[in-house]
């Protein structure tokens, strides 16, 4: 893998010191999909590799990486581990609005995974941008970074 990292045209190129000491979870996540994430999954290390095991071959996901940098993954994190009513709320009026068009009574219910929640995050960081990540605050404290969406 060192030699890989090293290696010409490599997406992590680390010096082999850094390769050597690195933890092998990030720095898989970095021969994946570039530098830029192993210093995102470095900074959240709990969240990181399971945001990037779902949405890191997405090219949304990547573009607004790319764009944001490391502050998208615990975002993203809080909508995949808590959900999010707004879009279960959104799901659950389309499928009764769905149910009274085709004549049938409407069931008022949602069928999303947390997963499905944290893609509709990250799409919805691609459209509102600055918009959506402003709608976080974070707070530092001995070592332990909350967030809470307003």
């Amino acid at each position: 893998m060192a030699e890989k990292a090293s290696g010409p045209g490599s997406k992590c190129p680390l010096a082999r010191e850094s390769i050597d000491s690195a933890d092998l979870n990030l720095l898989s996540i970095c021969m994946a999909y570039g530098l830029v994430t192993y210093d995102a999954a470095q900074r959240y290390p709990a969240s990181a590799p399971k945001i990037f095991a779902l949405y890191g071959g997405e090219p949304t996901f990547q573009r607004i990486l790319d764009r944001y940098g490391h502050q998208i993954i615990p975002i993203v994190a809080y909508f995949v581990d808590n959900g999010s009513s707004t879009h279960q709320f959104h799901q659950a009026a389309g499928n009764a609005l769905r149910q009274i068009w085709q004549g049938n009574i409407p069931k008022w219910d949602a069928d999303l995974s947390r997963e499905q929640i944290g893609l509709m995050a990250i799409y919805e960081i691609d459209e509102r941008g600055q918009g959506l990540l402003a709608d976080f605050f974070f707070f530092v404290g001995s070592s332990i970074v909350a967030f809470v969406h307003s």
